[in-house]
Formats: C-alpha cells, structure tokens, sequence
C-alpha cells in the first residue's frame, strides 16, 4: 500500500455488497478519486494483497459472510494504521464499540447526512492526509537516528532530564551494553559523577 504517482488521484477501495451503492460510489466519488469497488472482504483482502497503490478503504459494515468490521480487524494485522472508513445506514453503539475498539479511522452513520457524499469524500481526503503526514514523520524519525548513528561522537538527546536516544558512541564512553535500554533514564543513572565526568560538567549536561 504505497502513495500513487504525483498528480493521479488516491486510489480507494470500496467494500459494498449493495448494489446501487456499489454503482454510487465510482459515480460519486470519482471525481476526487480513482475508485475500485468490490463486493466481499475476501475479495477487499485479496486486492489489498495484489493492489500497492490502495490509500484508504471505504466499506460498508453490512457484508455477506463477513461484516465491515472483522474485514477492518484482518487488515489492522498487517497494516495497523491504515486509514479505514466504515459507513452503515444503521448505527448501533455496540456496531460503533467494535469499530472504535478495532482502531477505526473514522465511523459514518450515512442517514444522519443531508449529504452523505460529500461527507464521505472529506473523510477520505482527511484520512489519507493524516497517515500520509504520520509517515513523514516516521521517515524523518528514522533519518535523524541514522545520521545519530553516523555520528563519531558519542551523542545523547535529552528531553528535560529523560534520555530520549543515544548512539553507540555514547553507550562505548559509558560501558553500557547494547541490551540495555536507555530511553526514559535519567542521565545520572547511566553517566556516574565519579567516573569520567566532573559534577560541574554533568550538570552541564543536563541543562542542555
């Protein structure tokens, strides 16, 4: 499930086993974007499984076999965050209990709705904004633990008195294994006043 080519609208995979919302939905949202509309959550896995370019799924909760929300439950085992979106024509607060408890991204009850399809068009468009803004964020996160690690001195980042990370540098000065996990510690902890730095310089440190 990867982002689609700049300039071509976020594919979308609707899951419908209603037949005139199954004809509704490429009509309706088609202009915003690229949709494919299948009828089972076998089939919804199935596509996910052969499609990469799939940003949200759109299904409806009543589906034969299978209801919207274990198909939401099989697809958060291999993509927790995914942006998934169920809509049904008659909520429940045991339906929307299951949903939220699977990690929903967003729960629509369509008949509460002058117009339902706008509705539906903006909860997409927010959907796929926020995790592709989640994912930004995680790259960058793993980018700046690369060049930390790249680093020939030792470095650890604090956040007020918790080590938020260290590089292997760092763990190397102080002796400390790499089995040891030093996010939350205190710098005290792990970097004794006695041993190669001075009081004055360890409370340097610690002020940043």
């Amino acid at each position: 499930m990867n982002e689609n080519l700049a300039g071509e609208p976020p594919h979308v995979l609707a899951v419908t086993a209603d037949p005139t919302v199954a004809q509704q939905l490429p009509d309706q949202l088609g202009q915003e974007f690229q949709v494919t509309v299948v009828q089972t959550a076998n089939a919804a896995l199935a596509t996910l499984e052969e499609t990469s370019d799939v940003q949200c799924v759109v299904s409806d909760h009543e589906l034969p076999e299978v209801d919207g929300i274990s198909l939401l439950e099989a697809v958060r085992v291999q993509h927790p965050n995914f942006p998934f979106i169920i809509f049904t024509g008659e909520g429940s607060e045991a339906v929307a209990s299951r949903a939220i408890h699977a990690r929903v991204t967003d729960y629509l009850i369509t008949d509460r709705f002058d117009n339902q399809w706008d509705r539906v068009t903006e909860l997409i468009k927010q959907a796929i904004e926020f995790h592709r803004a989640q994912s930004n964020l995680a790259d960058i996160e793993v980018r700046l633990q690369e060049i930390l690690q790249a680093l020939p001195d030792g470095v650890v980042i604090l956040q007020d008195d918790s080590i938020e990370s260290a590089n292997q540098e760092a763990r190397d000065i102080d002796g400390i294994g790499d089995t040891v996990d030093l996010v939350g510690c205190s710098l005290v902890e792990v970097i004794p006043a006695y041993d190669k730095f001075s009081e004055d310089k360890l409370s340097g440190i610690s002020k940043g």
